[in-house]
């Protein structure tokens, strides 16, 4: 079996190529960038000497630089997550932060049953303007701004979440109470009465914060 230290060794590096992984998957770098920097790992990580190119000993490929962590940062606070191609990124991202949220509070199970029926929810929905009580509460420029970002979103399972797709926010958060996502539930068990800018700001900040947490992305 393997020692400890090789465990160790192994999940460092597992969580390392996850945060290469998140890089590539944000800021989409051009292909010969990521086909070298891909390249690079596969040297640094093997155990064959002969053939074996030399790597800069300043240079490490597994690292994220200072500026590839802002980039990261920059693209999880500023994109939008919840429309087009990049909704299957924002799929990713939330998904992962609920594995993680289930797995550090020994939830493991629900995992299984997480991933069959993914789908995100816009808490403001896409078509607030059909429905008074959201005109009430958001203006035009704030909604467009803040619809798709990573505050506005939750994950549902499909059935659910077409059921209360439209529906104003009170009505929403008795059924995200048994959601089997934990930062889905979060929302309910926050005991809002409301949905507004502020409360999407909170939430965005709340989901960003624990995204640098759960990958290392102190800067």
């Amino acid at each position: 079996g393997k020692t400890k230290s090789q465990k160790g060794e192994i999940e460092d590096a597992l969580f390392d190529l996850e945060g290469i992984a998140l890089w590539m998957m944000l800021t989409k770098p051009k292909p010969a960038e990521r086909r070298k920097r891909c390249f690079d790992i596969i040297n640094l990580r093997s155990s064959r000497p002969k053939g074996r190119k030399k790597v800069d000993k300043y240079y490490n490929p597994l690292s994220l630089s200072s500026k590839e962590r802002h980039a990261i940062i920059d693209n999880l606070e500023n994109g939008e997550f919840g429309k087009g191609m990049d909704s299957k990124i924002g799929k990713v991202i939330l998904e992962r932060l609920n594995e993680y949220e289930l797995i550090t509070s020994s939830q493991v199970k629900k995992i299984q049953y997480m991933h069959s029926t993914l789908q995100i929810e816009h808490i403001l929905p896409q078509k607030y303007n059909k429905v008074a009580k959201w005109i009430e509460e958001w203006n035009e420029d704030d909604a467009e701004l803040w619809m798709h970002r990573l505050g506005n979103l939750v994950l549902l399972n499909q059935k659910l979440n077409s059921k209360i797709s439209n529906g104003h926010f009170v009505e929403k958060i008795k059924h995200y109470k048994s959601s089997p996502y934990p930062m889905t539930r979060r929302i309910s068990d926050s005991y809002l009465e409301k949905w507004t800018l502020d409360e999407v700001k909170d939430n965005h900040f709340y989901v960003l914060d624990f995204a640098k947490c759960v990958w290392g992305l102190a800067v």
